[in-house]
């Protein structure tokens, strides 16, 4: 008994905890995520069910994907200022998320090549601007075109000022 005369109770879960992208590992988490980023109602339980039931069926379809493709489909939408009214919802918006090039890694035709070329440029350029604009590019075509620009102005005086 607390000193009040009333018995004293765990403390409540905390909603209030900031979830990044990272932190997200199952379905309370990502709606949690998609509350904070995106302002969807509180998830019921049947909210969760269905959650549940489109995230395994989206997990089941490309088994290389993960948590972190759906907290970029919230991202995306937050990017677009596109509003959902439940939770579930979210999962299903990763085909205009993938239409818009937010999520290449579930494009059939991803250019790996590219992408390693862009890890490199990246391990070595100093200089922010390009380095959000190489991390920052959603198309692929884009991406491309990029990493070739990258390549021809700014990788040789990179590659110089290491060299003295």
């Amino acid at each position: 008994m607390s000193i009040s005369g009333l018995a004293e109770y765990p403390a409540p879960i905390s909603h209030n905890r900031y979830l990044a992208a990272a932190d997200v590992k199952n379905a309370s988490e990502f709606a949690q995520f998609a509350q904070q980023n995106l302002g969807t109602p509180w998830a019921t339980k049947k909210d969760m069910v269905l959650l549940q039931k489109r995230s395994n069926e989206f997990f089941a379809h490309y088994p290389h994907c993960g948590w972190d493709t759906l907290c970029r489909v919230v991202m995306w939408a937050k990017r677009k200022r596109k509003r959902f009214a439940y939770v579930w919802q979210t999962v299903d918006a990763f085909r205009w998320a993938w239409q818009y090039g937010a999520i290449p890694e579930l494009e059939r035709s991803r250019d790996d090549a590219v992408e390693d070329r862009i890890d490199d440029a990246l391990t070595i350029e100093t200089n922010d601007v390009w380095r959000t604009a190489l991390i920052g590019t959603e198309n692929r075509n884009q991406r491309r075109e990029l990493v070739e620009q990258w390549e021809q102005e700014r990788k040789p005086r990179l590659l110089a000022e290491r060299v003295q």
